[in-house]
């Protein structure tokens, strides 16, 4: 390889775990990496000689897909759990009823989230409306006993 050429290089970037690797393509000797590049690199730039360029001529992002599909199986669940999901009723001072109503609230979540079972992003958004649900059911109940209370 003579001084001043310029090795290619391939730039491969995971969409899942946010890494990315370096494969140096031509130009390079054989059997020689990454860091004979940056070694030469570094030699030649103390003794004043031209160094070798390096750039980036392909770049590679896997991933897509299945980040696309996952996005679209969002979006189809988030548009399912628009509008009314349960109706549920509860008497609010009786802890049992109160539950029975939080658990039919998640298993109308749970049931529309089930047909996503490997769609990580769908069952976070599943456990949050959950929690949600649950939050609000236990509001009203405590609200609904404290309106009882001052009667």
């Amino acid at each position: 390889m003579g001084v001043g050429e310029t090795a290619r290089v391939e730039v491969v970037v995971d969409v899942h775990t946010g890494g990315f690797r370096f494969r140096y393509l031509s130009l390079l000797p054989p059997g020689r990496s990454a860091s004979y590049a940056r070694q030469t690199n570094r030699e030649q730039m103390l003794s004043g000689k031209p160094a070798i360029r390096m750039e980036a001529a392909v770049i590679k992002i896997t991933g897509l897909k299945e980040l696309q599909k996952k996005m679209d199986d969002l979006a189809k669940f988030a548009s399912e759990m628009d509008g009314e999901l349960a109706r549920v009723s509860f008497d609010p001072s009786d802890p049992s009823s109160i539950e029975t109503a939080i658990q039919a609230a998640c298993d109308a979540v749970d049931e529309r989230a089930n047909s996503y079972p490997r769609n990580d992003m769908v069952q976070n958004l599943a456990e949050q409306a959950k929690e949600s649900f649950r939050e609000q059911i236990l509001e009203r109940a405590a609200a609904a006993r404290l309106e009882a209370d001052e009667e």
